[in-house]
């Protein structure tokens, strides 16, 4: 089909003019004719989605690119070929990934158990060595009920064999019991590393009693060697060994044109890592490529580590302190681990550890704060606050009132929907479970009851007036879908109105702060830890019985929160 449009006449014009021109020149021409012609440009794209059981390898976009041609025919008969190109090596993926088994047997247990009790021993050596307790374990310290960790080397690293202790108890008092479901994650991790498929224990299920006893002896002796005990790690055993296990190997994952986003599938399958440690993770590798460019493994040296670290170490360049570059230069250093383990690198040759000088605390709202932040007009002309584009005032400012009386993480609220307000045995709570959202941890699952101080301060009637108005959020204005999530969009309106009202600016004087401000009052009022931490969501420390079995009511933490007061006046929300 001709075009007619005078502006279209002058594409053709140009596109002919460029058909004569060598490449440079037709590629500039091109770009010109695209920007003129906007159906030109979107029909020489293409964008191919990757199977939901894919993105973990592809992401959202398995292919996405320019077919290089502006004629319609051309442009479909290409697509068509890109798609079946694609189809095919999605199917070949698969079959990669597809899992093999081996039946469980006697000797296989016991070389499984050898393993993991040597490999659990192996990652103690190379914390030590590296200074940093929790490098290289396959935890995450929140999994060992580590909220936060000391600045303090010594007192960090009796955190983590205490943390170590307890989770070694709590995992015998599982073996004990017969419940061998953590043991299995372990074994099947082991098989890995291993280099053997993946084994059946469902017949000799038994046999899973020797692998989880293994286990637990491997982390009890992790944390008496902080004690001082001296504990040897048993060498490796052969690789013919090892190989004669399995009745057929998995293919060698080795390659010169790997690079550390290759390695990433393999650290998500050892790990087990949630949702904010693999954007974590994606954050510190985008750094990583940043300051040393798209490598393959095979060019990772000390030289390239020394970049990356003067990089990092480098705060006029990256805008962030010393405690955050140097969890970036964790997160990459862990990935390096992964590859050595699955032989994709001989060795780590990084050296990523650094002093941190500049680490900072966040304290709890002073009263002079709270009354900056409740007593501003937001609470009373909605009209008046801080323009952050379409952020309805109203909904912020019931977020912060919900942060004084529950202590919860910004984005557990913020997400919340209608239907999460709730009443259960009599009293009304918030239903905070990951099958309604992203939660940080396995110990944010959980009821929020509503404080007397919270229903004065009008959020259940908030909550009936969305409901009746039909609204599946209870926050629509801040639940817009795209990449900025509901919390951080109350965050750019909170960096705003702090910078309106006076308040101190920066990440660490964030919405945070009211946690701080919770744990610190529950203290104050003498209420126990274990009732604090089914409130604000925090994993519980201590021993089997405490972390296993305790479970504190409902009534009691709503007796707790009932009985909060602050120094300073909550304006109540109403409808006008």
């Amino acid at each position: 089909m001709r075009l007619s449009h005078p502006r279209h006449q002058r594409v053709e014009e140009l596109c002919q003019v460029a058909a004569i021109c060598n490449d440079d020149a037709r590629r500039r021409h091109d770009s010109i004719a695209d920007r003129r012609c906007p159906e030109r440009r979107r029909l020489s794209e293409l964008r191919i989605g990757a199977p939901a059981d894919l993105q973990h390898i592809y992401g959202p976009n398995a292919w996405r690119g320019s077919l290089k041609t502006s004629d319609k025919p051309t442009a479909a008969r290409l697509a068509h070929a890109k798609l079946a190109e694609m189809h095919t090596e999605f199917e070949r993926r698969r079959a990669e990934l597809k899992p093999r088994t081996i039946p469980a047997n006697a000797k296989l247990a016991e070389a499984i158990a050898e393993h993991l009790y040597r490999s659990i021993l192996s990652d103690d050596d190379l914390n030590r060595a590296a200074g940093h307790p929790l490098a290289h374990i396959p935890l995450d310290p929140e999994d060992l009920g580590l909220t936060e960790l000391s600045a303090d080397l010594w007192e960090r690293q009796e955190q983590v064999a205490t943390a170590m202790h307890d989770y070694a108890e709590a995992l015998a008092s599982l073996v004990a019991m017969g419940d061998y479901g953590m043991t299995e994650d372990y074994a099947a991790m082991a098989a890995k590393e291993m280099g053997i498929p993946r084994v059946d224990w469902s017949v000799e299920r038994v046999l899973l009693a020797n692998v989880g006893r293994a286990m637990v002896q491997a982390y009890r002796d992790a944390a008496k060697r902080a004690q001082g005990d001296v504990i040897p790690t048993p060498p490796e055993p052969a690789k013919s060994t090892i190989a004669a296990l399995a009745t057929e190997a998995p293919g060698n994952t080795s390659g010169s044109g790997q690079t550390l986003r290759d390695v990433i599938p393999e650290w998500k399958a050892r790990t087990r890592a949630k949702p904010n440690a693999i954007q974590r993770t994606e954050k510190a590798l985008t750094l990583f490529e940043q300051a040393v460019g798209v490598l393959p493994l095979t060019a990772l040296d000390k030289r390239v580590g020394a970049r990356f670290l003067a990089f990092l170490m480098d705060s006029k360049v990256r805008g962030f302190g010393d405690s955050t570059a140097a969890n970036h230069a964790a997160a990459v250093n862990a990935l390096v681990n992964v590859a050595v383990k699955v032989d994709m690198m001989p060795k780590n040759p990084f050296d990523l550890a650094f002093e941190i000088k500049d680490a900072e605390s966040r304290d709890a709202w002073t009263t002079e704060e709270l009354a900056l932040i409740f007593g501003a007009k937001e609470f009373t002309v909605p009209a008046l606050a801080p323009v952050v584009r379409l952020v309805d005032p109203a909904a912020p400012a019931m977020v912060l009132r919900c942060l004084l009386f529950t202590g919860a993480r910004v984005g557990e609220l913020a997400q919340l929907a209608t239907k999460d307000v709730q009443v259960r045995d009599g009293i009304a709570v918030m239903d905070l479970h990951r099958k309604n959202g992203t939660l940080k941890t396995d110990a944010s699952d959980r009821y929020i009851p509503v404080a007397a101080g919270l229903e004065t301060a009008g959020f259940l009637a908030f909550a009936e007036m969305r409901r009746e108005a039909g609204e599946r959020w209870l926050f629509p204005s801040l639940n817009r879908g795209g990449a900025v999530t509901p919390g951080d969009q109350f965050g750019k309106w909170f960096a705003r109105f702090r910078e309106t009202h006076g308040l101190p600016a920066g990440p660490l004087n964030g919405s945070h702060r009211f946690r701080h401000l919770m744990r610190s009052t529950l203290a104050g009022m003498g209420v126990g830890v274990e009732t604090a931490d089914a409130l604000t969501g925090h994993a519980a420390i201590g021993s089997t019985g405490r972390t296993v079995y305790t479970a504190v009511p409902m009534s009691a933490v709503k007796a707790a929160v009932d009985r909060l007061t602050w120094p300073v006046s909550v304006p109540p929300w109403t409808a006008s």
